[in-house]
């Protein structure tokens, strides 16, 4: 029954695809307010004489400073705050059978510092606080069931660790249960199969810390029989159930027992309170407690307002990262086995001195900004993609972690990685790590996390997308559109480099005015991850370039296009590109050229013409309900925008025809087929600026049919189409521009006649993207978007050629 969970991803009651779309419109629709605040104002909370921030109930929790000494590792003694948190929580999940495979009732959670808001949690996930109502809130669904549950219900109990760095030993009560009886489906939660949830794991900052410890104290090699139908098991994952059953294995239980417990004993940890105002690296302001180096992590409040929760506001402090952290295993094949590279890690917050933890765990800034890089670190970071098991971002836990993501990743090592490893280390089987799994405070959360997400089944394919550059118009448009796409994985924003930014005159620049502008760049680029998640890229090149990177969009300037956009090909990453593709017909041709030899996808984003609108204005002007039509007149222009917009510089790939220009020869393109001839073109210029400010051209086809279009950006505003028939006249507003959610109005005229005709809104920028990933999954239609993009080049340039 559980391996047929396992195996099963055709969800009786919701897809894989409707359950990602059902977490994507809970983000959108939800309304989340997280507004950091000065301590003081924080309502229910107090700061003590010794700065510890604490609740004024004297439950939930509280954030108090440590003195901690060891023995153990290069730094022997240091003050830090930490969660004191004394109360066992809940993380619960309910089951139920239907039809022979076992299903997970799974809820769509908000919690205050995820990533993404809305993640998929347990079917409980409460404090004792929470469940006893301390709050005055409302007693949360499906508690009942838990408290209540019979033994013969329980498949796993088990008391487990939290984040031993941030919390002062703090422990989850793990349970999952299965239960007969009908169970009331509420709001915000869904039936799911284990093999979905797998799935959706995969995905960034989709399924929440609290389900991925719960889930790893499956041993599913338990659950297998030999009636089980195996056939949609993955090479891979039948590997894995082989290490997870078998005892052979490098090293004996035994053996592992005692390399552990020499470690306990040889070394020491000595945790002490100390107030949080007297310690020497750390200082208190109004709204933060952070180190004066801003190293490691920080403390801030926080006023929460969220729509479905058991209380709907509230304030509470969070502890917010300073960096990304990386937490990853290396596993190799032994004898034919797979071991997993564990790691015996002290941390100031454990139970019991030292626990298991994965290979790499660096979560407070001590890769990438030291010298020398903690063991098997670079050896990760360097691997090749075909090593690769998995690779995401995850969140840590939302209820105390604000937009905390680590890269959990998991590498096979090559023949060439020793099986002789450091005194801290060992190879384990998956079998041996269950084994600890099953008692108390070996396996740290970091590590189980890691489990959890062992894939037994092939995974989704989504196409892993990084944008060159934190734009306006990436952040307001692409991602949110992005978002609703199961296709597509945002993994990063790129920042440019010095060099990047201003080409050959970066050496005229001070560092002053640089770090000024790369701080901006930065700012904007962190929205992004902690609205979307993702990493931040410290240059465009090195997320081109990324090997976890499929597929680049670019929303430069015009002029910047090309160079990026070669580069992306060249790198072999599908490129999705801001219109126009490039400046000149001479580039595009190249980049259509290098795109077809690489069987790769270049798509141009005029995404108006994806608008349902256009479709009606065709079907009913071929209806003949204006009669024949005499003339089709195109106009988008708009006032002039502040004077440092690229628009204005021709150095950036600036002017008129480029810009507004583009659209209304596009959609000439559409109305005329592919006999389209430019019969007149005007390019105006004033003497303040040497890009053309608008302009006006006269296209016709072999069918005698015209175009008139006219455009700029110096002119009030105006996005209008115009057609001009026998018997009637046709008029629509932002045609060219209409954003998601608008509702377009046609306007027919005959004679003293006039009918108003409202027209539903559309997502075009979601269908850009589809388009996008046709063009990825499909040649014929990645040769249709070639051919599109080459013939408006042309029409371009026979613009600018006809202007002259």
């Amino acid at each position: 029954m559980l391996i047929r969970s396992l195996l099963t991803t055709d969800n009786q009651f919701n897809s894989t695809e409707e359950l990602i779309q059902w977490i994507q419109r809970r983000n959108r629709d939800v309304k989340v307010s997280v507004e950091t605040i000065p301590f003081k104002n924080m309502e229910g909370w107090y700061q003590d004489a010794e700065g510890s921030l604490r609740h004024s109930s004297g439950r939930f929790f509280s954030i108090q400073g440590i003195k901690v000494q060891t023995d153990y590792g290069l730094v022997n003694e240091w003050e830090q705050p930490i969660i004191n948190q004394p109360e066992i929580g809940y993380l619960g999940i309910l089951t139920k059978e239907f039809d022979g495979v076992l299903y997970f009732l799974m809820q769509a959670k908000i919690e205050p510092g995820n990533v993404n808001c809305v993640q998929i949690s347990p079917t409980l996930q409460a404090t004792k606080s929470n469940y006893r109502q301390i709050h005055q809130g409302k007693k949360p669904y499906y508690l009942d069931f838990f408290v209540n549950a019979r033994s013969e219900e329980i498949i796993l109990d088990q008391l487990q660790s939290e984040q031993g760095a941030r919390f002062l030993r703090k422990r989850n009560r793990n349970i999952i249960i299965k239960v007969n009886e009908e169970v009331k489906l509420e709001d915000d939660f869904r039936w799911m199969t284990l093999g979905q949830i797998k799935q959706l794991a995969c995905i960034n900052n989709m399924v929440n810390m609290d389900t991925r410890t719960v889930l790893s104290g499956l041993k599913l090699s338990d659950y297998q029989n030999p009636l089980d139908n195996n056939e949609n098991l993955s090479s891979f994952g039948a590997d894995m159930m082989l290490s997870s059953d078998t005892n052979h294995s490098l090293c004996s239980m035994r053996e592992h027992l005692s390399w552990l417990s020499s470690l306990k004993a040889k070394y020491d940890l000595w945790v002490s309170n100390t107030p949080i105002n007297k310690m020497s690296d750390w200082q208190i302001t109004d709204c933060e407690i952070v180190r004066f180096d801003k190293r490691f992590f920080k403390v801030i409040g926080v006023r929460v307002t969220i729509a479905n929760r058991e209380v709907a506001s509230w304030c509470q402090p969070l502890v917010a990262p300073m960096q990304q952290g990386l937490c990853g295993y290396i596993i190799k094949k032994i004898d034919g086995v797979y071991h997993f590279l564990v790691q015996a890690k002290l941390e100031c917050g454990n139970f019991d001195v030292i626990e298991l933890s994965p290979t790499v765990q660096c979560l407070t800034g001590n890769y990438g900004q030291t010298p020398q890089h903690p063991p098997f670190v670079d050896y990760i970071l360097n691997c090749s993609r075909s090593q690769i098991v998995f690779d995401t971002l995850q969140s840590e836990e939302g209820g105390r972690f604000y937009k905390e993501q680590n890269r959990n990743i998991m590498v096979e090592a090559d023949e060439s990685f020793p099986v002789e490893v450091p005194e801290h280390y060992t190879w384990m089987t998956l079998n041996q790590m269950y084994s600890f799994l099953k008692f108390n405070n070996f396996l740290n959360i970091q590590a189980r996390s890691l489990i959890s997400a062992i894939q037994y089944k092939n995974k989704i394919k989504m196409n892993k997308l990084g944008i060159v550059s934190p734009s306006e118009i990436a952040y307001r448009r692409f991602l949110s559109a992005l978002r609703k796409s199961t296709s597509f994985q945002f993994v990063g924003v790129a920042v440019a480099s010095k060099q990047e930014w201003y080409g050959e005159r970066h050496i005229e620049i001070t560092d002053e005015i640089w770090q000024q502008i790369r701080e901006a760049e930065q700012v904007k680029a962190q929205s992004f991850v902690d609205n979307y998640g993702g990493e931040i890229f410290d240059s465009y090149e090195s997320l081109i370039t990324d090997g976890n990177v499929d597929c680049i969009y670019i929303p430069l300037p015009p002029a910047l296009h090309y160079k990026w956009a070669k580069l992306g090909l060249e790198s072999s990453k599908h490129v999705f590109v801001e219109k126009p593709s490039t400046t000149s017909l001479y580039e595009t041709s190249e980049l259509v050229d290098i795109a077809g030899s690489k069987g790769l996808a270049l798509h141009e984003n005029y995404m108006f013409t994806y608008h349902n609108q256009l479709q009606f204005i065709s079907d009913y002007v071929s209806s003949g309900e204006i009669g024949k039509v005499r003339l089709y007149r195109i106009s988008f222009g708009f006032p002039m925008r502040q004077l440092n917009d690229f628009r204005y510089t021709r150095a950036l790939g600036g002017g008129a025809l480029l810009d507004c220009g583009g659209y209304t020869l596009k959609y000439a393109s559409m109305l005329l087929g592919d006999t389209i001839k430019i019969d007149y073109a005007k390019s105006n210029y004033t003497d303040r600026f040497k890009v053309d400010l608008y302009g006006s051209a006269a296209l016709s086809n072999d069918k005698g049919t015209t175009v008139q279009v006219a455009f700029g950006m110096d002119n009030n505003y105006r996005c209008e189409l115009e057609v001009w028939g026998s018997r009637g006249c046709l008029y629509t507003n932002r045609v060219l521009t209409a954003p998601d959610g608008f509702v377009p109005e046609v306007i027919i005229r005959r004679g003293s006649e006039e009918e108003k005709i409202l027209l539903p809104s559309d997502d075009t920028f979601s269908k850009s993207i589809h388009v996008f990933k046709e063009c990825i999954t499909s040649s014929q239609k990645r040769d249709e978007e070639y051919q599109a993009i080459l013939r408006q080049a042309i029409l371009v340039d026979d613009f600018i050629n006809k202007s002259k």
